[in-house]
């Protein structure tokens, strides 16, 4: 799984690469700006086949943002 990440209103993505256990939720966890919006989205590789982004997911950060995305 591939999960990007920038702060509302920027045009640089910074993409993690994190390998998936099907049976296990992945949890992402950054140290972010206070109050800071960010927008969130993610892909799936699975068979050397890379999926498209999920629609941008808009959180603000609380200082620390823990951000969980469930593999179903």
């Amino acid at each position: 799984m591939t999960v990007r990440y920038r702060e509302e209103g920027e045009t640089v993505w910074i993409e993690r690469v994190f390998n998936l256990d099907p049976s296990k939720d992945l949890v992402l966890a950054g140290q972010f700006k206070y109050k800071t919006v960010y927008e969130f989205s993610s892909r799936l590789k699975y068979g050397g086949r890379l999926g498209v982004y999920s629609s941008v997911l808009k959180m603000r950060s609380p200082g620390t943002l823990i951000s969980t995305f469930f593999n179903s």
